[in-house]
């Protein structure tokens, strides 16, 4: 059966309506992001409240970090907890004031609310003043991982980064694996590929020189690039990816390995009986 509203019934609704709609969210991670290290991002992801992609996203904007005073709007909109408006707000107080020199201002002013203003802390660079030519600091950071019971050299990664001549930037990022196959060579004799199989071994996967400034940017090494709003070519993580950025993502995998990881072709495989089901810590990538 229809039924007629009148005018200010109608009006009730639609307020009721607007009051229920949420925000609009820069990046939406699924669920409120309060983090303080890449363990509590790994422990989101093993637990289903995150996705691989967000959990990648995250752990790259906590390591690089977001300068209130010179992040674009596109990086602030990758912070997590943010609106369309919280950023705006920024951007606006940013504007007036000149500079953001303590984040705690933004709350003073009504920009942002201490909730979200903790909860974004841990991806926020603090800079006290504009570095100098010569001025120069670096990052380092060195993981490993370990499962009870393997007997091999664990899983280790060693990332570096140095940044100096206010626009130099330098890094690298090597792994030490336990899993990985060596090269892979054609053998004549059986008409097939094959290689070593798995042990300990050093690689150099990513390295870096740019030379960054406001109006050009030079880079040599290992790079990702993105466009728009991922409509055309993209291998960032940004939601909104616009130009180039450094390359410093590894990725660690949360399931246990199989140890065995070979296979003989047309002779009996190796991987038989308990040896198939002998797992170990995966090795970074």
């Amino acid at each position: 059966m229809a039924r007629r509203y009148s005018l200010p019934a109608l009006a009730a609704i639609a307020a009721l309506g607007l009051l229920l709609v949420p925000a609009a969210r820069a990046v939406d991670y699924g669920t409120f992001i309060e983090v303080e290290s890449e363990e509590d991002i790994l422990d989101l992801l093993a637990a289903g409240d995150l996705d691989e992609g967000d959990a990648e996203a995250l752990i790259e904007l906590l390591e690089v970090g977001v300068s209130l005073d010179r992040a674009s709007r596109e990086e602030l909109y990758a912070l997590p907890n943010l609106t369309y408006a919280d950023v705006d707000a920024i951007l606006d107080y940013r504007q007036d004031a000149g500079t953001v020199p303590d984040p705690l201002n933004l709350v003073v002013a009504g920009a942002l609310d201490e909730k979200k203003l903790l909860a974004i802390a841990p991806f926020l660079l603090l800079e006290d003043k504009e570095p100098g030519a010569f001025e120069t600091r670096g990052r380092f950071r060195y993981r490993t991982a370990y499962v009870a019971g393997d007997d091999r050299v664990p899983s280790m990664m060693l990332s570096a980064k140095v940044s100096t001549l206010k626009n130099l930037d330098l890094g690298l990022i090597g792994v030490l694996t336990h899993g990985r196959i060596g090269d892979i060579r054609y053998d004549p004799n059986r008409d097939a590929l094959s290689a070593e199989g798995p042990a300990v071994r050093a690689h150099l996967p990513k390295f870096y020189l740019q030379w960054n400034t406001t109006s050009w940017q030079v880079v040599a090494g290992t790079y990702r690039i993105g466009f728009g709003q991922r409509l055309t070519f993209d291998n960032t993580t940004l939601y909104t990816p616009n130009g180039i950025k450094l390359d410093e993502t590894i990725n660690m995998a949360q399931d246990l390995a199989n140890r065995c990881r070979e296979t003989a072709g047309e002779l009996p495989s190796p991987c038989l009986d308990k040896d198939f089901y002998q797992y170990d810590t995966p090795d970074y990538r």
